[in-house]
């Protein structure tokens, strides 16, 4: 299990949060190097690597925030955009994502 939480610099406020699984067994080492040793971002390493992958999407809508990482304990209950899809290699799924974005209320614009 592999958690990724996308924070702003200055703000600190929290724009993405992702746990996702990955079937390390199913991944060619120079993966597994970029996952462990770069910590970036699946999309980039897997880009990076030319590996052919596809993404499949398997659900997507709203959901309320639950037993989220203590880093954002503070974000627990909050309504969240979500999507979930599997990447996909040589015919088996190797990783399944799942994206929360909150909805940030406070700094979305009004419209009077």
């Amino acid at each position: 299990m592999r958690q990724v939480l996308l924070r702003g610099k200055w703000s600190y406020t929290c724009y993405a949060y992702a746990p996702s699984l990955i079937f390390l067994d199913r991944l060619p080492q120079f993966i597994k190097e970029g996952l462990e040793v770069e910590g970036g971002g699946i999309g980039r390493i897997l880009y990076g690597s030319r590996w052919e992958t596809h993404r499949e999407l398997l659900w997507w809508g709203k959901e309320t925030l639950k037993n989220v990482p203590d880093t954002i304990h503070d974000m627990d209950g909050v309504e969240a955009l979500s999507r979930t899809y599997r990447i996909i290699a040589g015919g088996k799924p190797i990783m399944l994502i799942n994206e929360k974005f909150p909805i940030q209320k406070d700094v979305m614009p009004s419209h009077h």
